[in-house]
């Protein structure tokens, strides 16, 4: 049990220090003079709080009332989007499921498949030519501007 903050352990401590301080006499007058305040203090809070429930009274309420429709209405929303939701994903994934392709062709199939694709080149490696490079010309040395590939 705590009294604003204060553990059993804090209060013993706070009365020794009180009773080194103060003194055997003037312990019990201080003692008497806290307790009084505390129990004004208590008096006046519960004062304050029965007249801010008088004054306060009918809109509290109203408030109340407001708060347990929302809290109602909240729930009420979160049922329908359940309901919404739920048969939303049921169709994305029949969708989804639809568009993926079935069972996995067979072997044939696929042998079919790559017999009708031509080959793709790589394109980063060059082709390189499958006819063997022909020596050079005399011909070839005696005109360095012209080539055999250019028809002239």
């Amino acid at each position: 049990m705590t009294l604003f903050g204060i553990g059993p352990l804090e209060l013993v401590v706070i009365i020794i220090l009180a009773l080194i301080f103060l003194g055997p006499e003037e312990l019990p007058v201080v003692a008497r003079k806290t307790a009084k305040l505390l129990r004004d203090l208590q008096a006046l809070s519960t004062e304050l709080t029965e007249q801010v429930r008088e004054e306060l009274g009918p809109e509290l309420e109203e408030l109340a009332k407001a708060k347990e429709e929302l809290e109602e209405v909240s729930k009420q929303a979160k049922r329908v989007q359940t309901v919404v939701t739920n048969p939303t994903q049921m169709v994305k994934q029949e969708i989804e499921g639809a568009l993926k392709p079935t069972a996995s062709p067979s072997s044939n199939d696929e042998s079919e498949k790559r017999a009708e694709e031509p080959p793709t080149p790589d394109p980063v490696t060059p082709r390189i030519s499958k006819r063997p490079l022909a020596p050079p010309t005399t011909e070839a040395k005696e005109n360095p501007g012209t080539s055999e590939g250019d028809g002239q």
